[in-house]
């Protein structure tokens, strides 16, 4: 996308903030109110969450009085109860108790339901085979897929809860505002969630299609900021902690436009026939989220490098590793978004190193 199709977007953004859609759609013929309202909706939600988030990010309030006594007796009394008790051993076996606070606050008391949710997929056309409610701490399975979503849902438990009105999930934040959600980080958290699934319960039991793109991305994101630290900010709903710890390489601004981007893929990207508009989004979010990990990806490892913590060559194999881990298009149906190119490589890499090298070395 060249400047002139990023300008004429900016300006389509600016020139909807400003529209009163309510008045649009009462101004119009009954006969097309219904379909001409539903497509100025759907059209202001898709320039509304393309939009970078401004919205700000909170540090999760401390827990304090939790209960670190587990009855074990309950877990396994519940529905799926010889999942929850494993997930609850093999949680406490691989991470600290600081990590486990909103595991510990919410587990004992933990509902777990069966639920249909056809009804609700045909009229959202969502396909969803469990939930985690945070107001209520339980969580819905679909009874036919319960293996391959429960421990996903018991992640969402451990790295859940809700204050003052805002809900810390992990890495995601959200509140409602004007009779509105607003969120933050959702596509990063189903990711990161799934990510962690694979890890601690085998790929053999992931739901194939569940978040797949989502996790790719969240993986690649771990690598630059560490898994100790990842999971750690995870576990303690700390998405503040996070965009901090990836201050070290890019802006804030930076940083809440690969989030929002981020978010906006998740809805969008699988559209089957964008318009022309809705297509170059996607193309520039894709650019967006991608090329802002290889930045940071790049800007870490020419530290190291810098540092002399890593060998020219080592250098080479860890960017040319991660530049094939974040491929290079996306395909769906018909349509094929090419997000980096062999340039685009050169630039982001050139641009993020700023190092010095003898001229008989060669990066890349």
């Amino acid at each position: 996308m060249n400047n002139y199709d990023n300008l004429q977007l900016n300006d389509i953004l600016i020139q909807l903030e400003k529209i009163d859609y309510n008045l649009i759609i009462k101004s119009l013929s009954p006969i097309i109110v219904a379909y001409a309202g539903f497509k100025i909706e759907k059209n202001y939600s898709l320039y509304k969450d393309y939009k970078t988030s401004n919205n700000k990010i909170l540090l999760p309030p401390p827990l304090t009085d939790i209960n670190l006594k587990l009855d074990f007796e309950k877990m396994l009394a519940k529905k799926y109860g010889d999942a929850i008790l494993n997930f609850a051993k093999l949680i406490i076996n691989n991470f600290s108790a600081e990590n486990l606070l909103i595991f510990y606050k919410n587990i004992n008391e933990l509902v777990v339901e069966t639920k249909d949710f056809i009804l609700e997929e045909s009229r959202l056309n969502i396909r969803t085979i469990g939930r985690y409610d945070i107001a209520n701490n339980t969580i819905s399975i679909d009874d036919a897929y319960s293996e391959l979503s429960i421990y996903h849902e018991l992640f969402h438990m451990s790295s859940s809860f809700k204050n003052n009105g805002i809900v810390f999930s992990g890495f995601k934040q959200g509140y409602i505002k004007n009779n509105q959600k607003i969120c933050n980080g959702v596509a990063l958290n189903e990711g990161y969630t799934q990510f962690l699934t694979d890890r601690y319960f085998g790929k053999g039991i992931s739901y194939v299609d569940g978040y797949y793109w989502e996790k790719s991305i969240a993986c690649n994101l771990e690598k630059i900021v560490g898994q100790k630290k990842m999971e750690h900010l995870y576990l303690n709903a700390n998405l503040q902690g996070l965009i901090v710890e990836l201050s070290q390489y890019a802006s804030n601004k930076e940083i809440m436009d690969f989030i929002t981007k981020f978010d906006f893929l998740t809805i969008y990207q699988y559209d089957q026939s964008p318009n022309l508009v809705t297509s170059k989004m996607i193309l520039n979010s894709l650019k967006t989220v991608n090329e802002f990990l290889l930045k940071c990806y790049a800007i870490k490892n020419a530290r190291k490098f810098n540092d002399g913590l890593i060998s020219l060559k080592q250098f080479n194999n860890n960017l040319i590793k991660y530049i094939h881990n974040l491929g290079d298009v996306l395909k769906v149906g018909n349509k094929e978004y090419q997000y980096l190119t062999k340039e685009s490589y050169r630039q982001i890499v050139d641009e993020a190193l700023n190092v010095s090298v003898n001229n008989n070395d060669k990066i890349l």
